[in-house]
């Protein structure tokens, strides 16, 4: 017999989820993409991720496990990422800053290859950080919905 949480949390844990892909939508239907716009959204993203790292999840890890094991995890996750990232081949030619601030200016410019090759690695790099990321915390969110909303509604929307 399955757990009387068993369906809500499923739902929540799918809802939590496809919080990126509505992120992916709200890009798609943004226009055009210029680096102005891609600078702007990515700093938001990165805003957000370091609040809700520093704010919540580190705090709540520290009072769950200490403050030693916390900071452990929490850089030994850097680390982990940077070894990840060195994985994952740099584009060879990429365009100065101020190259692509001219371009960012002219609304009409489409991306050179060095743009596209420069995106796509950006690209790659985030994608697996979000899948290192959403694993863990997908197996997270379903743990503590069966626990009861009161646990699971928060974190599925941390």
């Amino acid at each position: 017999a399955l757990d009387e949480n068993f369906w809500p949390a499923i739902y929540l844990t799918t809802l939590s989820g496809l919080s990126t892909c509505l992120g992916g939508v709200f890009v798609i239907c943004n226009g055009s993409p210029t680096f102005k716009k891609l600078g702007h959204m990515m700093s938001f993203s990165a805003g957000v991720m370091i609040f809700i790292s520093f704010m919540d999840l580190l705090p709540d890890a520290v009072a769950a496990i200490g403050f030693q094991s916390a900071n452990l995890y929490f850089f030994g996750g850097i680390f982990f990422f940077i070894i990840i990232t060195s994985l994952i081949p740099e584009p060879s030619v990429v365009e100065s800053n101020e190259s692509r601030k001219e371009k960012s200016k002219n609304k009409s410019a489409s991306f050179s290859q060095q743009d596209r090759t420069y995106l796509l690695s950006v690209g790659v790099i985030t994608a697996v950080g979000i899948s290192l990321h959403n694993f863990p915390e997908g197996i997270a969110v379903y743990l503590a919905c069966l626990r009861g909303a009161k646990m699971g509604v928060p974190l599925a929307f941390a």
